[in-house]
């Protein structure tokens, strides 16, 4: 399984330690992602979410 180390998102996000730990526990808590071995990965219900705030997003940037 593919996904990505804690290091990775804290740069790509721009997020401290104690930031990104709240959001991983709230996104895991959520059943937004899952974390095997230190590896996160997006869950189905994760990536339908995206998608979902995406659309709304977009509608509202018109």
């Amino acid at each position: 399984m593919k996904g990505e180390r804690k290091t990775h998102i804290m740069s790509k996000a721009r997020l401290s330690h104690s930031q990104l730990k709240i959001y991983l526990e709230l996104l895991d808590h959520n059943g937004m992602i899952i974390n095997n071995g230190g590896m996160y990965k997006t869950t189905p219900k994760g990536i339908a979410f995206v998608q979902e705030f995406e659309s709304i997003n977009f509608i509202f940037r018109q």
